[in-house]
């Protein structure tokens, strides 16, 4: 079996070594490189990720023999300060999915579990990757009267955990956005249009069908809302959010849901398991708020 490595390209040294670290864990081979001698020596199979600069990946991806290949394989961009419109649009330029703030390095539990998820995509569906030692509650959401009663619901299981209890009317959004995103956008007909309509919706009808779970303890509160159709385009969230940042998308009938859960949320994670299902998991922290990410997890 070929040796599972990752390339760790002109990092600051810190950052490189507590990555490196994290990588051995799981059983991954860091090799660790400036790009001044990043041209040669690589191992002859593609690495499961490349880790590397936004700054100067632009200027010096050609070093990088791998990212030719179709498809190429996976991408992280560590970012110093960009703001969130030029991530955007590095990411779109580039076809690129990620981009971490270096910031998050400060923060060892969030790292492993952005970087866990990127080297196995599966596990980022599953709520205890994201908050391991909390009891989950699961809902169903069918109806707009079952949308309702899950804001309560989830409303209410963080008031009784005491988990940012300051932040209970963004998680409120948070659930109905995610939900709306879910009910509206998710299910698709024979001919690709949306099958369900706000303006006039009685309910979720054949096999289609949306999960809600959530888990909250003193210190952070997740919730998820899962489809079955798995039709989320990650170039196509990126887009909406693009727009949204500039404010070009401002009249948008879509996009605005995902952008108003990305400003309230610290972490907006999209899980993706191509025309099979789709989990966003967002993660509000009561105190000790790190840097805000955007994740993309896609299973192949």
């Amino acid at each position: 079996m070929p040796e599972r490595w990752a390339a760790l390209v002109h990092l600051p040294p810190e950052a490189a070594h507590q990555l490196a670290t994290l990588l051995e864990e799981k059983g991954v081979c860091p090799h660790v490189r400036r790009w001044e001698n990043a041209g040669a020596n690589w191992p002859s199979t593609p690495p499961e990720l490349t880790v590397c600069p936004a700054e100067t990946y632009a200027v010096h991806r050609s070093l990088l023999p791998w990212l030719d290949q179709v498809p190429p394989p996976r991408v992280i961009l560590v970012s110093q300060a960009l703001p969130l419109s030029d991530t955007l649009q590095l990411c779109l330029a580039r076809d690129i999915l990620n981009v971490v703030p270096l910031a998050l390095w400060e923060r060892p539990d969030c790292l492993g579990r952005l970087f866990g998820g990127f080297l196995e995509p599966e596990t980022a569906f599953e709520m205890r990757h994201w908050l391991p030692d909390s009891e989950t509650e699961r809902f169903v959401a069918a109806s707009l009267a079952d949308k309702h009663r899950i804001i309560e619901s989830v409303t209410a299981l963080v008031r009784e955990r005491n988990a940012a209890v300051a932040q209970a009317r963004d998680i409120r959004l948070i659930v109905a956005e995610l939900i709306n995103n879910a009910l509206f956008h998710s299910f698709r007909d024979s001919e690709g249009r949306e099958k369900y309509s706000p303006r006039q919706f009685f309910g979720l009808t054949d096999r289609d069908t949306v999960l809600v779970e959530a888990a909250a303890d003193r210190n952070a509160v997740i919730v998820s809302v899962e489809d079955n159709a798995g039709t989320i385009e990650p170039t196509e969230v990126l887009h909406h959010l693009h727009r949204q940042t500039t404010g070009e998308g401002v009249y948008d009938n879509h996009g605005r849901g995902l952008y108003l859960v990305y400003q309230l949320a610290d972490h907006l994670n999209i899980c993706v398991a191509p025309r099979r299902r789709t989990r966003i998991v967002t993660m509000v922290h009561a105190a000790e708020t790190p840097p805000p990410t955007l994740a993309f997890f896609v299973c192949e």
